[in-house]
């Protein structure tokens, strides 16, 4: 007899945290982003579990201007629009040994720029020497992984299956880049 309807912008919002690890948690049906690591650093997610992103959009997880974070072996399915998505300065993060499936509108691990201003400026740049690798990713409108910004990442290992694009693009604001043996 009762409708809820609530609208979190985040199920797990780590800012501005240190040295804290998650491990074999599930998080179902959020409205928006499942977990926000902003502002971070020495985080590990470790055997989670993120589905169903609703339809409000945005990815399963989020990295802002963090530094040394690991995302570890997990499965991420059904999102609006990325799987992992590192911006805005994020340094020496790895995202290794995750399931990355069905990305409704973009890519599954996005190493992308926040965006221009009112100018054309491209603002929030991710950092450099993030790595990416011994992924399963696919089934995305985009590609398996995005790197349109930052320098120095390793990109390895990976399997890219069943996506509209390529399953690997390097863009505009990225300069060595290695990726190999995917």
């Amino acid at each position: 007899h009762r409708i809820e309807v609530p609208v979190y912008e985040q199920i797990c919002d780590l800012r501005d945290r240190e040295w804290i690890e998650i491990e074999e948690i599930t998080l179902l049906f959020g409205n928006r982003r499942h977990i926000v690591i902003h502002e971070a650093e020495h985080v590990v997610i470790r055997r989670c579990a993120s589905m169903f992103v609703g339809r409000y959009g945005n990815p399963n997880i989020i990295l802002k201007q963090a530094s040394q974070v690991e995302i570890l072996d997990c499965f991420l399915y059904e999102n609006i629009n990325c799987g992992i998505l590192l911006t805005d300065g994020t340094t020496r993060c790895r995202v290794a040994g995750c399931t990355i499936v069905k990305c409704a509108s973009n890519d599954g691990v996005t190493l992308h720029s926040g965006g221009r201003d009112k100018n054309g400026v491209r603002q929030g740049i991710t950092g450099d020497f993030n790595v990416v690798e011994n992924n399963v990713i696919g089934l995305c409108p985009e590609e398996s992984i995005d790197i349109t910004s930052g320098d120095y990442h390793l990109i390895q290992g990976n399997i890219c299956y069943g996506n509209g694009n390529p399953g690997i693009i390097v863009g505009h604001d990225s300069d060595h880049i290695l990726i190999r043996n995917n």
